[in-house]
This record gives structure tokens, C-alpha cells and sequence, in this order.
């Protein structure tokens, strides 16, 4: 994929609202999550789906698996809540790198979704 002004500008403005603790402060819809999870965000790319790297069961994979990811996201940085982790674990995957796991999430996410998909990413991997 070719980085365009067009994908390195959302990809900058998420990572200064990251930064400054911004979010849209709503609750999401783990349904319309599950969807995401699921789905390739951008099926004419070579994209993975997050299903494709992190597990519900628990099973190893690419990624950490997300089952029981809300507790152990609440715990993995000393003053972030789940959510402000999930967050910027999507928003800037390199900020922080979970144990026996190397860098493998490609920093696209964040501008490719929308503040209410992170959302409902969210909701979904916090019911897991």
C-alpha cells in the first residue's frame, strides 16, 4: 500500500488526539464490533481483519488474543484505563509492545477508522 497525504493526514490527526486523551466519550456497540473485528477494513487491500491476528478463545496467534483482553488491557500501563489502552493500541500499536508478542500491527488502523468504529471495537474486545 502506498502511504498518500490522504492516509498520513488522518493517521497524524488520531495520533494528536490520542495524545491528548481525546475521545468521543460514547459508549459503543460490541455487535457493530464483532463486525469489525471480523471484516477487512479494506478488502482491495492486503489488510488483516483483526481476526486474522488476535484469537477469542485464547489460542496463540499472531497477536495477543482478546479473551479477557478488558482486564489485562486495564493492567498493562500504570495510570490507562482499558479503554484509553484498546484505544491507542489501535491508534498507535507501537506505543506499547505486549510481552513475547513482536511489532506486527501496521500503524493503518487508527486513520482507516472512524471514532465511532473505534468505539464499537472497543465495546466489543472489553466484552471478551
Amino acid at each position: 500500500m502506498k502511504l498518500t497525504p490522504q492516509i498520513i493526514a488522518p493517521f497524524v490527526v488520531a495520533l494528536a488526539l490520542a495524545a491528548c486523551g481525546a475521545d468521543s466519550g460514547q459508549a459503543g456497540d460490541p455487535a457493530l464490533g464483532e463486525e469489525l473485528y471480523s471484516s477487512k477494513l479494506d478488502p482491495e487491500s492486503e489488510l488483516f481483519s483483526c481476526a486474522e491476528c488476535h484469537s477469542l478463545d485464547g489460542s496463540a496467534s499472531r497477536g495477543p488474543t482478546f479473551q479477557g483482553i478488558g482486564e489485562r488491557a486495564s493492567q498493562r500501563v500504570a495510570g490507562m484505563s482499558a479503554e484509553e489502552y484498546l484505544r491507542e493500541s489501535i491508534v498507535d500499536p507501537q506505543a506499547y509492545i505486549v510481552e513475547g508478542f513482536f511489532f506486527r500491527m501496521p500503524a493503518v488502523f487508527g486513520p482507516l477508522l472512524t471514532d465511532e468504529d473505534i468505539n464499537n471495537l472497543i465495546a466489543f474486545m472489553l466484552a471478551q
